[in-house]
C-alpha cells in the first residue's frame, strides 16, 4: 500500500485528471465560474485522489466513483451559482 506522501499519488492523480477532463469538462459549458472550478479542482485533486483511493483502493469502479463525485461537484456549483445570482 501507498503511503500519503508516495510521490506515486500525484503522479497517478495527475494522470487521473487528465483522463477525466474531456469527461468533465462538457457539464461546465455555460456555468461561469468553470475556470475558478478547474483552478480549484487542479489545487485540490491530489487531496482528492489520494483520499479517495484509501477508500476505494484497487477496486474496479474507483475511477467511476471519482467522476460521479466531480460531476456531483459540478452539478452543485452550477446550482449555487443561480441561488448567488438570484
Amino acid at each position: 500500500m501507498h503511503t500519503h506522501d508516495d510521490p506515486w499519488f500525484a503522479q497517478q492523480a495527475q494522470i487521473t485528471l487528465e483522463r477525466l477532463w474531456p469527461r468533465l469538462e462538457p457539464a461546465l459549458v455555460g456555468v461561469s465560474g468553470a475556470g475558478r472550478f478547474r483552478q480549484r479542482l487542479d489545487a485540490q485533486f491530489p487531496t482528492l485522489f489520494r483520499l479517495l483511493y484509501q477508500i476505494y483502493g484497487d477496486r474496479y469502479d474507483f475511477f467511476y466513483h471519482l467522476e460521479q463525485i466531480l460531476l456531483s461537484a459540478i452539478r452543485t456549483a452550477e446550482a449555487e451559482q443561480g441561488v448567488l445570482h438570484r
